[in-house]
């Protein structure tokens, strides 16, 4: 109970994947949904709760202990590994587990949260748009909690609502440090698909200057700027966009837009053939974690994201794929030493050879004889 309450103080549904969990004697038992099960995981048919149920829940914005300790642990083991499905990127089985949660103990909010936060990311809004119209009315003092909301709704196209949701999110937050960047920068964006420029400009401008490096901000503000023909500063912001999103295809071919109205000519030739290339890469990337939200844990598109990642030289995104794909369950590679291998030659192709080192002398702690390891370049004394 006390990982469920913890977990739920972060903000209701901030998961954590380390998170262990046991399924307790008699609880439901959930198998993995594939994508063409998700259309059975709507809340249509999942009964609400009797009005007033979890009156009292929260208290000064922090969920009740004792009402939290009432919830018996089959339900609450059951919330907290959807919590950890989610934190692992597993979201058709936290949707699941989420459901089953709700099936349970109905409109349970914590369980809203993640269901919705799953049913975003997996692109099924209107499921998102029901769980979060069902936590405003059984937790109602809770709306700064519910910024997926208004994503859904802009995602939909709904620019005018989000809006509306954004401005009840920002304004309800119980103290400032807890308005959500995201918030800020959807408001920003919905102003924007509103023809409100001038208003999204200063909301953007301010954003940077509470987050400077906050990438996506300072690319929006670029737009922004370049659209109200504000061409020096556009290609200023540009640039930052660009220095904290370095294999981001957009802020390079804002830059390039930017350069070539400017009349920079060989900058501007020079962003173009980098904005060409990133956008390639970007592409690939973005096909390779679609298919991951319906297969997560498949070695081999972590394998295919490392390759991209590893050929473009970053370093950052390879490490994390590299990380998914040596805990992933392959079974071609039982062992897990080919992934071994696979991993120290990445690293070293790219130059990162503390990182290939340090595997290396792993694996062959590991695998005491092993044929076939990678060679590593030995440190040197400048290094």
């Amino acid at each position: 109970m006390r990982t469920l309450f913890a977990a739920f103080l972060l903000l209701g549904f901030a998961p954590e994947a380390t998170w262990a969990w046991q399924e307790p004697s008699g609880a439901p038992i959930l198998g993995l949904p594939s994508a063409d099960q998700l259309d059975a995981l709507g809340l249509a048919d999942v009964a609400r709760a009797a009005p007033g149920t979890w009156a009292g829940l929260f208290v000064n914005h922090q969920p009740n202990p004792e009402r939290m300790a009432s919830i018996t642990p089959q339900v609450a083991r059951l919330a907290t590994q959807a919590q950890a499905s989610f934190g692992g990127a597993d979201y058709p089985r936290c949707l699941a587990q989420s459901r089953e949660v709700l099936r349970i103990l109905p409109d349970f909010p914590p369980s809203l949260l993640v269901y919705a936060s799953a049913a975003f990311r997996l692109r099924r809004y209107s499921d998102c748009l029901v769980a979060m119209e069902r936590f405003a009315e059984v937790a109602p003092t809770e709306i700064w909690r519910t910024q997926v909301q208004a994503h859904s709704l802009y995602s939909l196209g709904d620019y005018s609502g989000a809006r509306v949701h954004y401005l009840k999110v920002i304004d309800s937050a119980p103290v400032p440090k807890l308005i959500s960047t995201e918030a800020r920068r959807g408001l920003a964006l919905a102003n924007y698909r509103l023809g409100e420029e001038r208003r999204a400009l200063a909301l953007l401008r301010e954003l940077v200057a509470t987050h400077p490096n906050h990438g996506e901000a300072w690319a929006w503000l670029a737009q922004v700027q370049f659209d109200m023909d504000e061409l020096d500063d556009a290609l200023v912001a540009a640039q930052r966009a660009m220095d904290l999103l370095p294999f981001e295809s957009r802020p390079y071919f804002l830059a390039f837009r930017i350069s070539f109205e400017l009349g920079l000519d060989k900058e501007s030739e020079q962003l173009e053939e980098m904005w060409s290339l990133l956008d390639a890469y970007v592409g690939e990337v973005r096909t390779l974690r679609n298919r991951l939200l319906f297969h997560p844990g498949d070695p081999e598109i972590f394998r295919a994201l490392a390759v991209k990642h590893r050929d473009v030289g970053n370093l950052t995104a390879l490490a994390i794929a590299l990380e998914h794909l040596l805990q992933a369950e392959d079974f071609q590679d039982p062992t897990g030493l080919g992934r071994r291998i696979f991993a120290i030659e990445a690293f070293r192709d790219l130059g990162a050879l503390d990182r290939a080192r340090a595997i290396l002398q792993r694996t062959e702690v590991d695998y005491p004889g092993a044929v076939g390891l990678p060679e590593v370049p030995k440190r040197s004394k400048g290094e």
